[in-house]
C-alpha cells in the first residue's frame, strides 16, 4: 500500500523508470528461470554472467530513460508556464481592447452629436431665408440655395450611416425566434412612404422561422430593399423579389430587384465603405448601406455576394446558418 501511495505522488519521470525497471528485471530473472524448469540442469556461470549482463541493461536503459523522460517534461512545464503567461497577457490585451472599443463608440456618439449640431442649423437657417427672402431671390441664388441644403442633408446622412456601422461591429444581441414573413411586413410599414412615391412592389412569401439576431437582421432585410429602390430605373416601378432556400445546413437568401444593376467590374468592391454606383440623374446614396450589409452577414457567420449585370438589376445573395 505504501509503494502505491509512494507511485502516486512520484514525478512521471521515476515512476515510468521504476517501473521499466522492475518489469524488466523480473522478466530477465523469470525467463531465466522458465528456461531452466523446462530444459533442466543447473545455471552455469556462463547464464550467471548473461543474467546480470541483462540486469545491467535495463539499469543502464532505465537510467537513461528516466533523464530523457525528465528533460522532456521539465520542457514541457516551461511551455505550460509560458502559455500561462501569455493567457495573462491575452486576457490584459482583451480588457485594454473593450475599454478602447467602449471609448471610442462613446467618441464616435459624441462625434455625430456635435457634427450634426452645425448641420442641423444650416439646414433650418436655409429653410428660414428661401422663406424670408423668396421675393427677392433670383433663379441662380435659390439653385445654390438647394445645392447647400442638398449638401447638409448628405453630409447628415453620411454621419448617420457611418455611426451605425461602427456600432455594428460591437453590437451584441441575443439570439431569438425570428418569423421573417412579419419582419418584412414591420420593414413594409416603415418605409411605406417611400414605397408608395416609388410606386415599389416587395414580393415575398413562405419565409422561414428562423433562430437569429432580429434587430441585425431586420437591418440588413430593409438595407437592401432601400438600395434596390434608391437604384431603381426612371420611370419603372420597382419590383423586388426576396426567396430562400435550404442549402445543406444554411439558409441561402436572394434579393432581387429590376433596377439599373452593377458593373462586373464593381462586383468586387460594391461591399466596400464609401464605394457608390453611379445611378444617373438620381441622388446617389451615401456609399455605406452595402458594408452595414456585409459587416452584419459576417457576424452573423453567413457569406454575401452579388450577381448582376449593368442595366439588368441586381441580385444580392446571402447565407445564413440553421443553428
Amino acid at each position: 500500500m505504501i509503494t502505491f501511495i509512494l507511485l502516486l505522488v512520484m514525478k512521471s519521470a521515476l515512476k515510468i523508470t521504476l517501473i521499466y525497471l522492475f518489469f524488466g528485471i523480473v522478466w530477465i530473472i523469470l525467463s531465466d528461470s522458465a528456461t531452466e524448469y523446462l530444459f533442466g540442469g543447473s545455471r552455469s556461470k556462463e547464464q550467471y554472467i548473461q543474467l546480470s549482463k541483462g540486469i545491467f541493461y535495463v539499469i543502464t536503459t532505465s537510467l537513461l530513460l528516466y533523464f530523457l523522460i525528465n528533460q522532456y517534461q521539465k520542457r514541457l512545464e516551461e511551455k505550460v508556464k509560458e502559455l500561462e503567461r501569455l493567457n495573462e497577457s491575452l486576457e490584459i490585451e482583451k480588457e485594454n481592447i473593450k475599454t478602447s472599443n467602449e471609448q471610442l463608440e462613446n467618441f464616435a456618439d459624441i462625434a455625430s452629436h456635435d457634427l450634426k449640431s452645425p448641420l442641423r442649423t444650416i439646414s433650418t437657417l436655409i429653410q428660414r431665408f428661401q422663406v424670408k427672402f423668396k421675393d427677392n431671390l433670383t433663379e441662380e441664388s435659390s439653385k445654390y440655395l438647394e445645392i447647400i441644403e442638398d449638401s447638409s442633408n448628405k453630409l447628415n446622412e453620411k454621419i448617420s450611416e457611418t455611426l451605425r456601422f461602427s456600432k455594428v461591429h460591437h453590437y451584441k444581441d441575443t439570439h431569438e425566434v425570428v418569423n421573417l414573413n412579419e419582419l418584412l411586413e414591420t420593414i413594409e410599414n416603415n418605409i411605406r412612404a417611400v414605397i408608395d412615391e416609388k410606386n415599389a412592389k416587395i414580393n415575398f412569401s413562405n419565409l422561414p422561422t428562423i433562430n437569429s439576431s432580429k434587430n441585425l437582421l431586420h437591418q440588413v432585410f430593409q438595407n437592401l430593399i432601400d438600395n434596390s429602390i434608391k437604384y431603381s430605373k426612371l420611370d419603372v416601378s420597382p419590383i423586388i423579389n426576396i426567396d430562400v432556400k435550404e442549402i445543406d445546413n444554411k439558409w441561402q437568401f436572394c434579393v432581387t430587384d429590376n433596377g439599373i444593376g452593377i458593373a462586373k467590374e464593381d462586383h468586387l468592391n460594391i461591399f466596400d465603405k464609401y464605394h457608390r454606383i453611379d445611378n444617373k440623374n438620381q441622388n446617389n446614396g451615401s456609399g455605406i448601406g452595402l458594408s452595414i450589409v456585409k459587416e452584419i452577414i459576417e457576424k452573423l457567420h453567413g457569406e454575401i455576394w452579388v450577381e448582376s449585370s449593368l442595366g439588368e438589376g441586381a441580385s444580392i445573395y446571402f447565407t445564413l446558418p440553421k443553428n
